[in-house]
Order: C-alpha cells, then structure tokens, then sequence
C-alpha cells in the first residue's frame, strides 16, 4: 500500500470559497483511493455554469501534486471554443494536445456534451486509454444525456452535482468580490442586492451564477465611481450603486 499523504492544508484553501464546503470529502476520498492505486478514474461535474467545478478540479491538480503524482497542481482546460470551427480531425488533434500536456494531472472539459459531439467515440477510446485523469463537465439536462447514451459513462468513476447558488450564497460571494475591489458592501447596498436576487431566485443559474454576481459587481463599481468622481464616499457600495445587468 502506498503511503497516506495529509491534504488538510490543501482543503483549507476551499474555506473561503463559497458553496464548496461540501466538495472536500471527495477530495479526501481522491486521496485514500490514490494511496490504494494510482490508476486514473474519471469525474463527471453536473451544474450550470459559475458554480465552482473549476476551482474544484483545480484542487483536484493540487492533490495529485501533493500525491506526487503530477506537477504541482497540473490542471488542464479544454472547451467547446477551443474546438470551434474545427472538423472533427482537428478536433481531436486537439483534444490528444490536451490530453498529452495533462498526463498525470486533470483535463477539466468544459462543455462535454459539445466536445464529445465534434470528436465521438475516439474521445471515448482516449479515456480508456489515458494516464489523465478527465473531469467532464456539463448542465444537468445536457450531461444527463450524455452519460445515458455515450460509451464514456462506463469511464465516469463518480458524478458530483453543483446545485446553483442561493440568493444569500450569491450575496456572499459578490462581498468577496466587492473586497477585491477594496469596497465594503453597507447593510443598505447587501439588503437591496439580496432582494434583487431573490426576485431572479429561479433564474440563477440560466444568469450564470457566479458570473452573475460579478457582473452585477463590476457594474456596481462602476456607478460607484461615477459617484466617487462627484465626491462622494470612496470606499463603500450604497443601496444607489447595486443595479440589475439583466433586460428582464
């Protein structure tokens, strides 16, 4: 048996990212079935877009590295762009690129559906036969399907499912983004940012979670500076900067 290595430092990172908490036993599970077998397994990653599955499978990278299987945090992305307008030849040139500069590490593939629609059963036949370890990722509608029907389902060792932000999950994490901005969100702004996200609750995910949040940050910042440049507070979001980015 290989030698159980401690990853809680690794975990600790995750703290400060919102909605992830829950994602750390299967990180610790990742670690005692790699020191058991270093045999690559594949993820299947089922959410809408902005929930956080990158930054989970970054993490995934990290524990190889700290397994001493991978480069330090090896972590490769592939997405329907990067395949577009390719024929399928192309494509899975491009796809063995990818592959090849993950050995040892995770290929996150965005978008999965899509990308095993331009490249098919090679793409299937590349999981079988790789040293990456390959997360697929996609909308639940969509990975549903393709885990039903598609050869790779029988590759996929575990499905994670990213359910989309609440209302108050997305307010923390536009206050982690208004910190970047070195802005401190006032009760008024927080409350008037809450109420609007209650109101689009059933469209969060469509909205694209966190990049919703951010969108309605960057905006915020903006109007804050308008302000600003009139002379007014420098350092705080008020309830007037928090405006929707959405025509409905």
């Amino acid at each position: 048996m290989l030698q159980s290595i401690n990853i809680e430092d690794i975990l600790k990172g995750m703290d400060d990212l919102v909605g992830l908490a829950p994602y750390k036993e299967t990180l610790r599970e990742m670690a005692r079935d790699l020191s058991i077998s270093r045999r690559p397994v594949h993820y299947a990653f089922v959410g809408n877009p902005g929930r956080g599955k990158v930054a989970v499978a970054r993490m995934m990278g990290r524990v190889l590295g700290r397994m001493g299987i991978a480069q330090r945090g090896l972590f490769v992305e592939l997405d329907r762009d990067d395949m577009a307008g390719l024929s399928q030849e192309e494509a899975l040139h491009k796809l063995a690129l990818a592959m090849e500069k993950a050995k040892g590490g995770i290929l996150f593939v965005d978008d999965a559906p899509e990308v095993y629609r331009l490249t098919g059963k090679k793409f299937e036949q590349m999981m079988e036969q790789t040293e990456v370890r390959v997360v697929l990722s996609g909308s639940k509608e969509e990975m549903d399907l393709l885990l039903e029907k598609a050869g790779c389902a029988s590759e996929v060792a575990r499905t994670l499912y990213f359910p989309d932000f609440t209302p108050d999950e997305l307010v923390q994490v536009a206050e982690k983004m208004a910190d970047e901005y070195q802005l401190t969100m006032t009760a008024g702004a927080r409350e008037k940012l809450l109420q609007l996200l209650v109101q689009k609750k059933d469209r969060i995910g469509q909205l694209g979670n966190a990049r919703y949040a951010k969108n309605l940050i960057d905006r915020a910042y903006r109007n804050a500076a308008s302000r600003i440049m009139q002379g007014g507070n420098s350092d705080r979001l008020l309830p007037e900067d928090i405006e929707d980015v959405t025509p409905y």
